[in-house]
């Protein structure tokens, strides 16, 4: 992937096996002298002030547990001898 913003060409590898196979192709097939960094992060918004929030916390719903009132259903046994 090209990237303009960044001037860099970027490329989604599998790992480091496959990173330093296509540089060894780049470099002895087609005599490309290449170098690898890790990609920049484009940052498009900057924070200019300070700003402020206002916000209203609510409780968490009580849970409520049923399962000592209720029990489960339990398979039919069968006693037979």
């Amino acid at each position: 992937e090209n990237s303009r913003e960044l001037r860099q060409v970027i490329l989604g590898c599998q790992g480091e096996l496959h990173l330093n196979t296509v540089k060894w192709y780049f470099e002895n097939q087609y005599k490309l002298a290449v170098n690898f960094t890790a990609p920049n992060i484009p940052y498009r918004e900057t924070i200019t002030k300070s700003a402020e929030a206002m916000y209203r916390h609510h409780a968490p719903i009580p849970y409520s547990n049923d399962e000592e009132e209720t029990p489960l259903p339990m398979a039919a046994e069968s006693n037979q001898t």
